[in-house]
C-alpha cells in the first residue's frame, strides 16, 4: 500500500493545516525489537502525537464553527434589514399608486 503525501507537503499554504501540524515531523526512527514488534515507548510517542493532532484538529473545527455562526448571524441581520426596507418601499409605492389612481379618476392629472 502506498503511503499518502503528508498534508503539509500536499497543501503547503493552508494555514489551518499549519496550525495542526506545527510541531514538525518526528525524525527519530521507530525502534523494533527482535521479535519484529514496536516497543512500548515508541508506541506511546505515536499515540501521544496522534492525540495532540486530534486535539488541534478539534480546536480548528471549533474555531471554524464559530466563524460560520458569526457569518450566519451577520447574514441574518442583513437579510432582516433588507426585508424591512423592501417592505417599507413597497408600502410607499402602493400608497403612491393609490394616490395616482385617485387623481386619474378625479381628472386632476396634469
Amino acid at each position: 500500500m502506498k503511503t499518502p503525501k503528508h498534508p503539509l507537503k500536499k497543501y503547503p499554504k493552508n494555514t489551518t493545516l499549519n496550525k495542526v501540524f506545527r510541531g514538525g515531523e518526528h525524525k527519530k526512527p521507530i525502534s523494533v525489537c527482535v521479535h519484529g514488534e514496536v516497543g512500548y515507548r515508541d508506541l506511546e510517542l505515536v499515540i501521544k502525537r496522534s492525540i495532540l493532532i486530534i486535539s488541534r484538529l478539534s480546536k480548528c473545527l471549533v474555531e471554524m464553527e464559530e466563524k460560520f455562526s458569526d457569518a450566519r448571524d451577520s447574514v441574518d441581520y442583513i437579510t432582516k434589514r433588507a426585508d424591512y426596507h423592501i417592505k417599507a418601499r413597497n408600502a410607499l409605492i402602493s400608497r403612491l399608486e393609490k394616490q395616482l389612481d385617485k387623481k386619474i379618476k378625479n381628472g386632476r392629472l396634469n
